[in-house]
């Protein structure tokens, strides 16, 4: 042991002895040992008032009792009276005072810790068990119909613009949704291939020895085909959502729902939802049909390819329009997810389009393919994008995890904070957690500690608040076109994104439950850019198609074959277009923002060192351009 460490531990040891002795806490009777005393009465009452006003210890009672029953004594031994000494005494309250002070000025570090701790200790966990009832006895008031506002775009349609009545009955026929189980149905078996270069699923082509079986699905499918065209070409799917499954009508829940019973239904999200905080509310909605479009898209996707080959261009037309329609019908209800769709059946809508074209440039007839450009420049993809249906979602998240006071304010409570931690938002299976996450110790303290969360996050007002404000800087930004965006930014933060990561614990909800806005929107907007790409070589293959030859500026397109040239969306100036091996090329200037003359990006391993660019096309972060046709042929950026 140090000699700087020795002192300090010689002086500290005996303080911690008399803290662990009886004595300490108790000391002595210092009100007998006064009437032991040998003292007159009127000093004894005075010694008494000395030593109760102290406020002291009883230990230091005793010991100031002991010191002034000494000191009248002493004075009494040497010939003062009585009288005098309580005379020089003074005012039995200043003199406890002093007392006082010099009492707790010789105590020990350790002797002062021990007589603060205990009383602190009590006054913390009285604190803290009314903190913990407070935590445990909130409750959420869940007293807005969300989904009603979800479904406002539905119900404001009138019934002749809605799809799902012509629908319903061709789903329900041919068991379209598989339900619950997910099991390949033998029609999805039919539209696969494993793709020996890529090792991936893909549709089936006519070159594939899968194809007589693929063709033998379609005609048997020919109805939902047909009733797939004529629906998609009305203004709304037409179908209003339900946060409980038994609200549908027998029939909807018969064709959404195959393989469940009302009376007994249980999602994914019950069980994952112990408590019941989603219940009844629109963040119970479930979208069985979403993906299921899809599964048409690509049905409809592999009928132009038995079109072509059956020499039926209409059909092919009819196709690529209905698919598109889908698309535009999937957005009927403002969630990020139905964007999400959207914009992947959109793609299909292009691809098929495109491969038609490059397959036999000559198959579509000059108004075949004014019809399509048409068609094309009337689709305001932009509009799928809609973040109204997560402000919703968010807003009846609040009021399901949130107490309320009256006046619009109000606390996490503890059912709410639990589902916040869950595996169903952090898309964590429970069966598969961590060992730390089933750590005995790790669970206690978290739930020891939860009920400090009243303190630490955000209350209900505060969380709207920044929820409002988050979705109006949003809007803001949607407003600017895409090569001016400089994605949304709240209280000079980066991005949305970093500022809930930094502030994840005060505001745990939004943190939790609102999506990436920067993914989201690249996403749209890169379907946008493919439309524009896909216009702008239409109007070339009509061009050449009257002409026998390629256009050579843009003066040969427009305003005749178009317009005006479609804008890259990176840039905000026209799309750049050539012909390379007599075949049309449309790209824009990638992320590097030059014109590297048609290279693809993706081709070009030398990566982007600029800090500042824009989102763009996906693996498309190296120096070239980005081709937006073609893309599905060999030397595009992506196979179908």
């Amino acid at each position: 042991m140090s000699n700087t460490t020795a002192p300090f531990v010689s002086r500290a040891l005996p303080s911690l002895r008399q803290v662990f002795r009886p004595t300490f806490w108790l000391g002595g009777n210092w009100k007998r040992l006064i009437e032991s005393s040998e003292l007159p009465s009127e000093i004894k009452s005075l010694v008494r008032q000395v030593v109760s006003k102290s406020r002291l210890m009883r230990r230091e009672k005793y010991d100031v009792a002991e010191e002034l029953i000494q000191h009248f004594q002493d004075g009494n031994q040497r010939g003062l009276s009585f009288d005098l000494l309580t005379k020089n005494f003074g005012n039995a309250e200043s003199a406890a005072l002093l007392i006082r002070r010099s009492k707790i000025r010789n105590r020990s570090l350790v002797v002062s810790a021990a007589r603060i701790i205990p009383p602190t200790m009590l006054c913390f966990s009285i604190a803290y068990l009314i903190l913990l009832w407070e935590y445990h006895n909130g409750e959420s008031n869940p007293s807005v119909d969300y989904t009603s506002e979800l479904n406002q775009r539905v119900t404001e349609t009138e019934e002749k613009d809605k799809a799902w009545p012509l629908y319903r009955p061709a789903w329900l026929k041919f068991q379209l949704i598989d339900g619950a189980r997910r099991e390949y149905s033998e029609m999805r078996k039919s539209m696969f291939v494993q793709d020996q270069k890529t090792d991936r699923k893909r549709l089936t082509k006519p070159s594939d020895d899968q194809w007589p079986q693929t063709v033998s699905m379609l005609k048997a499918h020919d109805e939902l085909l047909d009733v797939s065209r004529k629906g998609a070409k009305r203004e709304s799917f037409g179908l209003a959502l339900r946060a409980d499954p038994s609200a549908y009508s027998d029939e909807d829940f018969a064709t959404l729902f195959p393989n469940a019973e009302k009376t007994n239904f249980e999602s994914y999200e019950q069980e994952h939802d112990p408590d019941g905080i989603l219940e009844g509310g629109s963040t119970e909605i479930l979208l069985p049909h979403v993906q299921e479009i899809r599964k048409v898209a690509r049905l409809l996707h592999l009928d132009t390819r038995l079109a072509i080959l059956e020499g039926d261009s209409d059909r092919v037309v009819g196709n690529v329009e209905a698919v598109l329609g889908l698309a535009n019908q999937i957005a009927d209800t403002p969630i990020l997810v139905n964007a999400l769709v959207a914009g992947a059946v959109g793609s299909i809508g292009f691809n098929q389009l495109e491969e038609v074209i490059t397959t036999d440039p000559e198959f579509l007839s000059q108004a075949k393919l004014a019809r399509l450009q048409k068609h094309l420049e009337q689709l305001n993809i932009r509009s799928w994008l809609d973040y109204k249906g997560e402000h919703l979602l968010i807003q009846d998240m609040v009021q399901r995890c949130y107490t309320d006071d009256g006046n619009g304010d109000g606390q996490i409570t503890a059912a709410g904070m639990r589902f916040l931690n869950s595996g169903y938002l952090s898309g964590l299976d429970r069966n598969s957690e961590h060992a730390f996450e089933n750590n005995g110790f790790v669970k206690f303290a978290r739930s020891a500690m939860a009920p400090t969360s009243l303190f630490t996050c955000a209350t209900r007002k505060e969380v709207l608040g920044k929820a409002d404000e988050i979705f109006d800087q949003i809007a803001a930004d949607q407003e600017l076109p895409f090569w001016e965006s400089r994605n949304s930014k709240i209280d000079g933060w980066k991005d949305i994104d970093g500022y809930l990561k930094e502030h994840q614990t005060e505001h745990v909800l939004l943190y939790r439950v609102m999506p990436s806005v920067k993914q989201v929107r690249n996403v749209i907007e890169r379907t946008c850019a493919r439309k524009n790409g896909v216009i702008l070589a239409l109007a070339m293959h009509r061009f050449h198609a009257r002409h026998q030859k390629w256009p050579k500026s843009a003066s040969d397109l427009s305003p005749k074959y178009l317009k005006e040239i479609p804008i890259d969306i990176l840039t905000g100036k026209p799309l750049h277009f050539k012909v390379v091996d007599d075949q049309s090329l449309v790209y824009s200037v990638g992320l590097d923002h030059d014109d590297d003359g048609g290279v693809d990006a993706t081709k070009n391993r030398k990566r982007i060192e600029r800090s500042d660019i824009k989102p763009g096309p996906k693996d498309a972060e190296f120096e070239g351009d980005w081709i937006l046709w073609p893309q599905v042929i060999p030397g595009g950026n992506s196979i179908y």
